[in-house]
């Protein structure tokens, strides 16, 4: 990876020809509120130098505000999948079609740029230990600038205490909920009493 100069210019280097997933980060890089993220497939020949220019804010831009139980929820990641009915959030993180996302602020606004026209599968991913769960489509028409896109978080949740043999409360302890006949690595949102484990779709 590398991080821009005063001139915006960056320079990647010792890198194997080959395909990769293009990311541009704009904001805080540690995942805080702010984050926009934008990827691209690349395709890196032997022996020669790819030049790839980023204009950040460029294309439609999807703002909203995430809630829950008509309370904002910052620090949520929302994601945008190329395509309707996504269920492939690893393989597009790894070298799939790409993928648009950032992080919602305290008050629960979002803002997501570079964005082409078409038709998208929005995730929302409420904390690093789970897997979004797939969501609704989200249409991006043709000769828009923007596009506003509310979500409204479940207020379901699984609440417990859990203990070790001799009766003591466990901190640190992951606990996580999987829809029945789902796979392992999509974890269920648990609500608002266990959102650092799970994902939630719109």
């Amino acid at each position: 990876f590398a991080t821009t100069d005063a001139d915006g210019r960056y320079r990647i280097g010792a890198v194997a020809a080959g395909r990769y997933l293009f990311y541009v980060m704009e904001g805080n890089q540690g995942g805080a509120p702010n984050l926009n993220m934008k990827s691209d497939n690349v395709t890196l020949e032997e022996g020669k130098t790819l030049a790839k220019d980023y204009r950040m804010g460029e294309g439609v831009r999807v703002t909203g505000k995430v809630t829950r139980g008509g309370k904002p929820v910052g620090g949520t990641m929302v994601i945008l999948l190329p395509g309707s009915g996504r269920k492939d959030l690893g393989a597009a993180l790894t070298g799939g079609s790409g993928f648009a996302m950032a992080t919602t602020k305290e008050d629960g606004t979002y803002e997501i740029t570079g964005l082409a026209p078409g038709v998208y599968t929005a995730m929302v991913q409420s904390g690093m230990g789970g897997g979004p769960a797939p969501g609704d489509a989200v249409e991006i028409p043709a000769g828009a600038t923007e596009v506003r896109r509310d979500i409204v978080l479940s207020r379901n949740a699984v609440r417990g205490t859990v203990v070790d043999d001799a009766g003591k409360p466990v901190s640190g302890a992951q606990v996580s909920a999987v829809a029945t006949g789902r796979s392992v690595t999509r974890v269920a949102d648990l609500g608002e009493a266990l959102s650092a484990v799970g994902g939630e779709a719109m």
